[in-house]
């Protein structure tokens, strides 16, 4: 679902590289298409996902200390549990009462309005083989601060999106910063370009492309090697 993954698979475990197709995740965009934007003040900094240990709950907390002693005007917004493998919920007692808080976890139905009152999302992941939850926000016209490790956002225009190294605290809060202001400047313009990169990406139909292109080639190489292997081959 990322070439991130994919090198992943093919450094750890040796797969051929020329045996892999790279195929992003679909998003249903109408649970977000006409959704009205509700920006709260001071701006939401929303980290929507797993309360886990890859997904760089530690940097999360680090990031808001710094927000904070920095008077960096925006809020920092925890929504999630712990899955099946880990639980790093009691990190988060270490979060800034003043200017961060963990919601815990919300029905599904509710993330489009959690996103329509966030300004950036914050994916700190230190490995992530896709992250639904960056592609969602970027449909709803959110901006994104994310690692290098989050599939997601593999080809996404980088006027919407800062690409940061896992565990750079200061690069993301510097990514926050700056994505703040870009908003603040035209939010109306960020958010149809956030949009747009979705639609381009992660529309079903786009996905659906590229898995009937991918099987057709896979079909078309398997029918030339029995060909050249069969009788009289």
């Amino acid at each position: 679902m990322s070439t991130v993954f994919r090198d992943h698979l093919v450094n750890d475990y040796g797969f051929p590289l020329e045996r892999t197709a790279v195929i992003p995740y679909a998003v249903r965009l109408q649970r977000f298409s006409g959704l009205e934007s509700k920006r709260s003040e001071p701006p939401t900094i929303l980290v929507l996902g797993r309360v886990a240990v890859r997904k760089g709950v530690e940097d999360v907390v680090a990031v808001a200390k710094a927000l904070f002693a920095r008077k960096i005007d925006a809020r920092v917004r925890v929504v999630g549990g712990p899955d099946l493998s880990s639980d790093y919920r009691k990190l988060l007692e270490d979060l800034p009462a003043e200017s961060a808080e963990y919601v815990g976890r919300i029905p599904p139905a509710q993330i489009p309005a959690e996103l329509a009152r966030a300004t950036v999302l914050l994916q700190a992941s230190k490995y992530e083989p896709f992250g639904l939850t960056v592609a969602e926000a970027l449909a709803a016209g959110v901006v994104v601060v994310a690692t290098s490790e989050v599939g997601a956002i593999e080809g996404v225009d980088r006027s919407v999106v800062a690409e940061v190294e896992p565990g750079d605290v200061e690069a993301m809060v510097e990514g926050i910063s700056r994505m703040l202001e870009k908003v603040r400047a035209n939010h109306d313009e960020v958010a149809e370009t956030a949009r747009a990169e979705a639609k381009r990406l992660f529309a079903p139909e786009v996905v659906c492309g590229q898995m009937s292109d991918a099987l057709e080639a896979l079909v078309a190489r398997t029918s030339a090697r029995n060909g050249a292997t069969g009788p009289g081959g």
